[in-house]
């Protein structure tokens, strides 16, 4: 369980990783080589995990006979790490998760068991909000049909869309969105029945093939959006193609409806020293101060990120929340 730098969680949490898909595009899939080190040392440890013939199944964290835990210790093969659920527990206030970012939990080679145990954690925890997202938005009218699916206010059910037509998926669920992530051709059809949220990203990996969004792409689905009061969530990855005024970061009602004790919302905020707005501390700019050289810095307070602006502009300062 990690803070996360996607624009719309909180924290990521991993019980599937790993993918069959071999998507060009794919982050994922390189940066999961990084922590894996030696894939043909680890699968000779045998003793340490079960294999089904599809996923690997690690029911504690893989360690490797020098003491040093691996977080995917089969690079991108598709792994269920099911001792993952007791990091749950870390959480202590209400927040966005998103669920195997880095890997498809939902994939045709993931078993109904593996998918039904991760949702029995869910449920354990009705205070925090679950976004799940696939390439494989079938599985979800199966997992529907077959009354695995929970139909919980806390859970957010998200497929990607990159090009081409957007198809209606027919289950039971009381969240729906849509991930258009990465954008790599024009978006056409009507909104699906029930989505109530739209998220546009760019292509961001690190290949000779990247694609360049146009505005054009979307453009007919954001306005159908706008008219229906669906609101429209652009990453900073697509901001230089989005006219200025076009461009938002817009969340359903829902999205904020799980409210803080007063204790929690006191512990949790503070006031921006300069305008007086009050908002999450996770939202704002920490500023700190040293007493004398070589002294950790002491928190003075923070400031919203539009003062921040302001005084980096104003004092010369380079601006690092964009860093």
């Amino acid at each position: 369980m990690h803070q996360t730098k996607v624009e719309w969680g909180d924290r990521v949490w991993s019980p599937i990783t790993g993918c069959k898909n071999d998507c060009l595009y794919c982050n994922s899939r390189r940066s999961s080589r990084r922590f894996a080190s030696d894939v043909r040392m680890n699968l000779r440890n045998q003793d340490k995990y079960t294999f089904d013939g599809h996923v690997y199944v690690l029911n504690e964290i893989f360690k490797a006979p020098n003491g040093n835990t691996r977080s995917t210790p089969f690079g991108f093969a598709p792994t269920y790490h099911r001792y993952s659920a007791s990091r749950l527990e870390t959480l202590k206030t209400p927040m966005s998760v998103l669920v195997s970012t880095n890997g498809e939990m939902f994939g045709p080679w993931v078993r109904d068991l593996y998918i039904k145990e991760i949702f029995d954690e869910v449920k354990k925890y009705p205070e925090q909000r679950f976004l799940f997202q696939t390439k494989f938005p079938e599985r979800y009218m199966q997992l529907s049909e077959n009354g695995i699916l929970p139909d919980d206010n806390n859970c957010w059910y998200g497929w990607t869309v990159t090009d081409g037509e957007l198809k209606d998926y027919q289950f039971k669920a009381k969240h729906k969105y849509i991930v258009v992530e990465p954008l790599l051709g024009p978006i056409i059809g009507d909104l699906p029945e029930g989505v109530e949220w739209m998220i546009f990203g760019a292509d961001t990996g690190k290949y000779s093939l990247r694609v360049t969004p146009q505005w054009e792409w979307i453009e007919s689905i954001v306005k159908e959006c706008r008219a229906k009061g669906i609101p429209v969530f652009m990453l900073d990855s697509i901001k230089d193609v989005i006219p200025e005024e076009q461009f938002t970061k817009d969340k359903p009602k829902a999205m904020t409806g799980i409210q803080y004790s007063k204790a929690k919302l006191a512990q949790y905020s503070d006031t921006c020293r300069c305008c007086g707005l009050k908002d999450f501390k996770r939202n704002m700019i920490l500023l700190g101060a040293k007493t004398e050289r070589g002294s950790y810095p002491t928190t003075v307070g923070f400031l919203c990120y539009e003062c921040y602006k302001k005084m980096s502009k104003d004092y010369g300062l380079d601006d690092v929340s964009k860093q």
